[in-house]
């Protein structure tokens, strides 16, 4: 009874343009089905060996083929992520930067880099650096990303007093975050003495594990740091304040901007510190004098 009330008889209804195109389609997609399976009957052996080929292929392509997270593919970049000692200054390891870089400017490989050190850019301290290597175009008879990688590895671990963690930048970086390797482990904790132990302890159980090199971590709590206690009862007694030493450690330590210098075309910071050979020494404190309310330098 139903039926009687929602379908409608059909016979003879003209339909549109629309509808007749898809009719058509699908009609012709049904006679070419239909051939098609008439000759595949017809020829049962030649259809059950191009199957067996077809299958064949496929293991074969599933082991030449890449089946890394992100394959890694030859983009005619290299980043190199540098590392020296926690205290390292700026000059040292500007040095050892160089000696990096020279040996990757002599590579046949290699067609030119772009060094930085110091923070920024993904590096958080003065002793990290990174190199961004552009490689040779393939037609130059050059070897692969990842094959430059491997050649250039042996030499760079030579280079005393730094280390080098090569990669090959993947297509897609998943993360967003620029680290020394490809692979990364975060490590979280709500207690800093549990989550510095931890790290030492991942980071050796991670260096026995075959297939995995290059294990290292970013967390920077070695470098070396001097703790100065104020003597407040004797700075009264002498008229200087807390806030004085302070300002005169920091002038001497620091890089306070004093003054700037104005041309026609530009303009200059005039930066205050201390000689770079006295700032490395501890024993320089000694030779500091600060200055009380009434001017009298107090040592």
């Amino acid at each position: 009874m139903l039926c009687s009330r929602f379908l409608k008889l059909d016979h003879g209804r003209q339909h549109g343009r629309a509808y007749r195109t898809v009719e058509e389609g699908y009609r012709s997609m049904y006679r070419f089905y239909e051939r098609t399976l008439l000759w595949v009957m017809d020829h049962r052996r030649a259809t059950m060996a191009f199957s067996l080929a077809i299958l064949l292929g496929t293991f074969l392509l599933y082991k030449i083929a890449p089946k890394g997270f992100i394959p890694s593919e030859d983009t005619g970049r290299i980043v190199a992520s540098t590392e020296t000692a926690e205290g390292t200054s700026f000059e040292a390891m500007s040095q050892h930067q160089q000696e990096v870089a020279a040996i990757l400017g002599k590579d046949p490989n290699v067609d030119s880099y772009t060094s930085s050190v110091g923070s920024g850019g993904g590096v958080s301290s003065t002793n990290q650096g990174r190199i961004i290597v552009k490689l040779k175009p393939r037609n130059q008879l050059r070897l692969s990303a990842d094959e430059t990688i491997r050649e250039l590895q042996p030499r760079l671990a030579r280079v005393p007093g730094i280390r080098v963690y090569l990669q090959n930048p993947p297509v897609i970086n998943v993360g967003g975050r620029i680290s020394k390797s490809q692979y990364q482990f975060t490590l979280q904790s709500p207690d800093l003495s549990v989550l510095y132990s931890s790290v030492n302890d991942l980071l050796e159980g991670l260096s026995h594990v075959p297939g995995l090199q290059d294990v290292t971590s970013d967390l920077q709590i070695a470098n070396p740091e001097v703790d100065v206690a104020i003597d407040r009862d004797r700075a009264a007694a002498l008229g200087v304040s807390a806030e004085q030493i302070e300002e005169t450690l920091y002038d001497a330590f620091g890089s306070r901007q004093v003054s700037t210098i104005f041309t026609s075309t530009d303009q200059y910071w005039v930066i205050m510190e201390l000689q770079p050979e006295f700032q490395r020494d501890i024993t320089a404190l000694q030779n500091l004098y600060v200055a009380t309310s009434t001017g009298t330098l107090v040592p």
